[in-house]
């Protein structure tokens, strides 16, 4: 058997490696992965996106037995998005992302932001798990997951009151950030830039991952509003009042759901090298920005606006 020569490309909840010789690109799911990731909806997933052509064709792929998350394709050559260069590819990403939420795809999944908060709460609590850190005045403090689940109570029922109306659920990445664009070195169904890491996608509102974007990239109340203008390709915030609320409500919530997700990863004993930045940096700061944005005054005055006169508040 000839020898193959891998790269290790990183990774927290799955690990990715490339094979340099038949450039493939392979992906080995990370110890218990199974507990955050429906790897048949995954499956699925990757199926439909491939026939619609939002993703290139996947050479093996297993939701079942020992290979379950296993997944082997084609190396997509280009240059991976990061943070602090993301603004200079706004306006030519956006694009790909309407292009999903516009899509007649149907995924299996229903990704409802309120059942994942409180399904991770539940995990941790199998794990023996009650408390997660935050960052007070600067040093680790620990927060107890039942004033997390009273915040998560609290913003359930406001989201009722705030937008009472039927939300529009469309096919929705749930999980993208600026490192999971790919600009691509060669257009693929004439798109220069793919998306990439699909676990988690299922019917949502299209605002979430709007809103997961501007919440990844730190976008201020006012940024937030400019943001949704920009992926209407409009300058009438008249017009997208109730999605910009509706991103703007969504914010906090994306924080609070990746400092639980870097508190499972540190309980599932992960093995990425990620893990100590998971548990003393970047879980600790999601869980504190949380906190921040949801008492600062802007915020608050959000929840107090319901839109139908006489609703209690």
């Amino acid at each position: 058997m000839p020898e193959v020569t891998l790269s290790y490309l990183g990774g927290i909840t799955n690990h990715g490696l490339k094979d340099n010789d038949r450039n493939l690109f392979i992906r080995i799911p990370g110890e218990n992965s199974a507990l955050l990731v429906d790897r048949d909806a995954e499956l699925d997933t990757l199926t439909k996106l491939v026939h619609h052509g939002l993703y290139p064709p996947v050479i093996e792929a297993y939701s079942k037995g020992e290979l379950a998350g296993y997944k082997i394709e084609h190396f997509i050559e280009g240059e991976t998005l990061q943070f602090d260069t993301f603004h200079l590819h706004q306006t030519l990403v956006l694009p790909t992302l309407k292009e999903l939420h516009n899509s007649s795809i149907q995924f299996v999944n229903e990704f409802n932001i309120f059942t994942r908060l409180n399904g991770m709460i539940a995990t941790l609590r199998f794990n023996e798990i009650n408390s997660i850190s935050y960052l007070n005045t600067g040093r680790l403090s620990s927060i107890p997951l039942e004033c997390l689940e009273h915040y998560i109570d609290e913003l359930q029922d406001k989201m009722a009151r705030l937008f009472p109306y039927e939300i529009a659920l469309s096919p929705c990445h749930n999980d993208i950030t600026p490192t999971n664009f790919i600009k691509l070195k060669h257009p693929i169904h004439h798109r220069f830039y793919q998306m990439i890491d699909w676990e988690y996608a299922g019917m949502n509102d299209k605002m979430y991952d709007v809103a997961m974007l501007a919440a990844m990239l730190g976008f201020t109340y006012e940024q937030q509003a400019g943001f949704v203008l920009s992926y209407f390709d409009s300058i009438d915030e008249e017009l997208y009042a109730e999605e910009i609320k509706r991103v703007r409500f969504y914010v906090p919530l994306v924080k609070l759901y990746y400092g639980l997700w870097a508190a499972l990863q540190v309980a599932m004993c992960n093995e990425s090298s990620s893990i100590d930045e998971l548990r003393s940096g970047w879980g600790p700061q999601s869980i504190t920005v949380f906190l921040e944005q949801y008492h600062s005054s802007s915020y608050q005055e959000l929840l107090c606006s319901s839109i139908i006169p006489g609703l209690p508040k």
